[in-house]
């Protein structure tokens, strides 16, 4: 019986694991390292999908951060981030800077209007604006 529950909890470990691990996406490259995770629907047919974003300047961009600059960060994100489904671009219903009391990286909440088939056929993407002038797909696993 006890090798039963054992098996039965390493099993629902590795589930747990394995199905977070698609909700979970780094990219990175010698600038940013970008977090992006996919949170749980709290209501299934409200439509909206909702993202935390974690972005991460590197020491060589964290040193160019001015004053202006992080502010910029923190409050004029609206048009970065989308979703690219060909050549239509979405753009989020919602995006909200998190307050997390690190100065060395950003967070957002990001909330988009869609649904799976939506998400499974566009991919979300981050226009940096201010640190790289780099376009981040965000979609794309490492």
């Amino acid at each position: 019986m006890l090798k039963q529950w054992c098996i039965l909890i390493v099993l629902l470990s590795i589930y747990s694991c394995n199905r977070d691990k698609d909700r979970f996406k780094e990219t990175e490259d010698n600038d940013l390292v970008i977090q992006i995770f996919r949170m749980e629907q709290t209501l299934q047919d409200s439509g909206i999908v909702n993202f935390r974003l974690k972005i991460i300047p590197k020491k060589s961009i964290n040193r160019l951060i001015s004053k202006d600059l992080h502010e910029k960060l923190l409050y004029r994100m609206d048009s970065s981030f989308y979703l690219l489904e060909g050549k239509n671009k979405i753009y989020p219903v919602l995006i909200q800077s998190i307050a997390n009391g690190n100065t060395r990286n950003y967070e957002y909440l990001i909330s988009v209007e869609a649904d799976d088939m939506l998400l499974r056929k566009a991919k979300l993407v981050y226009q940096d604006k201010y640190l790289t002038k780099k376009q981040y797909d965000l979609t794309r696993k490492k």
